[in-house]
Parts: structure tokens; sequence; C-alpha cells
């Protein structure tokens, strides 16, 4: 399960979160320029948390079969 919190806020390219970014369907970062499609920005966002928290549990079940 991925928290969604904050990832519509924050940027996909560069992780600055700020809430003015995100402008109706626009998601514009302040920091790095990128601009992408709002729903688009937060779902790679969502993609990379999943992963993260994937990888995470692979290394905690490695290290439960090796003790």
């Amino acid at each position: 399960k991925v928290d969604p919190s904050y990832t519509s806020q924050m940027c996909s390219s560069c992780g600055i979160i700020n809430k003015s970014n995100r402008q109706g369907e626009k998601y514009s970062c302040c920091r790095c320029g990128v601009s992408i499609d709002a729903d688009y920005n937060a779902s790679i966002n969502i993609k990379m948390r999943g992963t993260t928290n994937l990888a995470h549990l692979k290394e905690l079940t490695q290290q439960d079969i090796m003790g």
C-alpha cells in the first residue's frame, strides 16, 4: 500500500514539495522548471514510493531468510 499524501504537490523530478506548484491540471515546479500534467506527476511519485516499498520489503525478507 502506498501513502498518496503530497504526491500531487511533490515534483517527480527534483522532489520539492510546494502546494503552489500544482495549478489545476498542470504541474510546474518552481525549483527545477519541470512542467507536466498534474495527475501524471502524482502517478510517477506514487510509482516511485511503491517501488521503494517493494525494495525495502524484499530486503527485509532476504534478511529473515539469511537469519
